[in-house]
């Protein structure tokens, strides 16, 4: 495919992943895997938010994009698939590969750094789980994932489909992955073998120690199956399943203004089961 449609293709991707939000949202409503908790207009407002001031910061860093990082290794001759010959078709799979490996790691270093911590608990502290969590992250965490990606891509030298590839997959997969919605037990579990399903990732924001320390994967759940962090179904049940942060009361994780700056809040007391904040791993000294 020529870049150009390559690069059209990847504008798709940005609005897809929003375009998605109003047939998931209704899917919902029709479909629930469990009932709407307190403050869900307060919940979607400070939700969009933080995705709006994700945005307005990352408009001013276009270098930070996927679609530049694979353009300048390509024109600058940087990265394993610029250096070594190889079909393009290994290329694109070893680096799309690459970069949502990448995300795992990361997402896996969020739990168990307290720095990283600091500002992944925006994403946890979400009182419930649905479609508008997908845009609840802090933007110090959106920058840090982005320098991981584009890093991961001019390293490997991913082609530009390969990079436009995982964003499309990304778009779709990540508010999929959040909504409250009840598959069909064969189709979760067939989709689960291959992607993060909403079932999945509702038991890696559960508040259970046991289960929040899962299921790091951002879209293929092959990483979590070949790591030993997967976890098909809660703990304790999907009758007992329950979110935010005990640190964290409802009304503290819908202010808008509190989310900006809860980086720069002190840890507080009331993490569940003994642990040294809410959802960290044991090893969370770093």
């Amino acid at each position: 495919m020529p870049d150009a449609e390559l690069l059209a293709w990847a504008g798709y991707a940005s609005w897809l992943g929003v375009g998605l939000l109003a047939p998931l949202l209704l899917a919902e409503g029709f479909w629930p895997r469990a009932q709407q908790g307190p403050f869900p207009g307060r919940r979607w407002r400070a939700n969009l938010a933080t995705f709006v001031a994700t945005a307005l910061t990352l408009r001013w860093l276009p270098q930070l994009s996927l679609v530049a990082a694979a353009l300048v290794a390509q024109r600058q001759g940087w990265g394993l698939f610029n250096v070594a010959a190889a079909p393009e078709f290994v290329a694109i799979a070893f680096s799309w590969l690459a970069i949502d490996l990448s995300g795992y790691l990361v997402h896996r270093a969020e739990h168990a750094s307290r720095l990283l911590w600091r500002i992944h608990r925006v994403h946890h502290s979400d009182p419930d789980v649905d479609v508008t969590t997908t845009y609840r992250f802090h933007p110090f965490e959106v920058l840090l994932r982005a320098v991981t990606h584009v890093a991961v891509a001019i390293l490997m030298g991913a082609p530009l489909g390969a990079v436009v590839g995982y964003l499309l997959l990304s778009a779709v997969s990540s508010p999929f992955s959040h909504a409250n919605v009840r598959l069909p037990a064969w189709l979760e579990q067939s989709l689960g073998w291959i992607v993060i399903t909403p079932g999945i990732h509702r038991t890696h924001h559960s508040l259970d120690a046991a289960d929040n320390n899962t299921n790091f994967a951002v879209s293929l759940s092959v990483w979590d199956r070949l790591f030993g962090t997967f976890r098909a179904a809660p703990a304790r049940g999907w009758d007992g399943l329950r979110f935010g942060l005990q640190s964290r009361s409802a009304e503290e994780a819908t202010a808008i203004l509190r989310l900006l700056a809860d980086p720069f809040l002190p840890e507080l007391d009331g993490a569940g089961d003994g642990a040294e904040d809410d959802h960290m791993t044991s090893e969370g000294t770093a």
